[in-house]
């Protein structure tokens, strides 16, 4: 069966395995769990607080297990943008019962933001645009027949971070210069691309 958490393909088996460990834990105990949580970083943030939320899982296995489950479903929900009332429906086709389902969710629909502005800053990319500066100049050409032609020219100075996984790069300046007529084809395709990325 395909999930849309997932990205439209199957739910992982290590993950089906491990809702039976997550079902243990009640709703109140789910909430206070989610709480000690860092939902941006999945980080915890409380260790000593975590395992009294989890009297109900045997031994750190379990544990484990369960908080990994969560960080898959909270961090794939927010990857594909999935809205509350579809997370609410598929974890609870997966076996998840409804109230713990619902407190899950309600923690997803708080933090989702944060989440994916966390997936963004973390990805995995060559380069990073840092800045952009622009302006625009009005340049006047005259000919041997006095003739005079208004042509535009745009300058965009792009700040580049080339290794943004290092806290301590540098950034790189790079200049572009295009006329009016490169520049608005330039933009048309870039509003065309966004657009299709838009819809993904």
């Amino acid at each position: 069966m395909k999930f849309r958490f997932c990205g439209q393909l199957d739910c992982p088996d290590w993950v089906l395995t491990e809702i039976p460990t997550l079902s243990k834990i009640d709703a109140v105990r789910m909430r206070l769990l989610l709480k000690q949580i860092a939902a941006d970083k999945s980080v915890i943030t409380n260790y000593s607080k975590v395992s009294q939320h989890t009297n109900d899982l045997s031994g750190p296995n379990e544990i484990k297990g369960a908080l990994a489950c969560i960080h898959f479903i909270l961090t794939m929900s927010a990857k594909y943008n999935i809205s509350s009332d579809v997370l609410l429906a598929e974890i609870q086709q997966l076996g998840l019962p409804k109230d713990c389902s619902e407190a899950l969710v309600s923690h997803y629909s708080a933090e989702v933001h944060n989440i994916q502005k966390s997936l963004n800053e973390t990805s995995f990319r060559k380069s990073s645009l840092k800045d952009v500066k622009w302006r625009v100049d009005h340049v006047i050409e005259s000919s041997n027949n006095e003739e005079c032609e208004l042509n535009t020219q745009v300058q965009m100075i792009l700040e580049v971070d080339n290794k943004p996984h290092l806290s301590n790069s540098e950034n790189n300046l790079l200049c572009v210069e295009l006329d009016g007529d490169k520049f608005a084809v330039l933009h048309q395709e870039l509003r065309r691309a966004k657009e299709i990325i838009t819809k993904l």
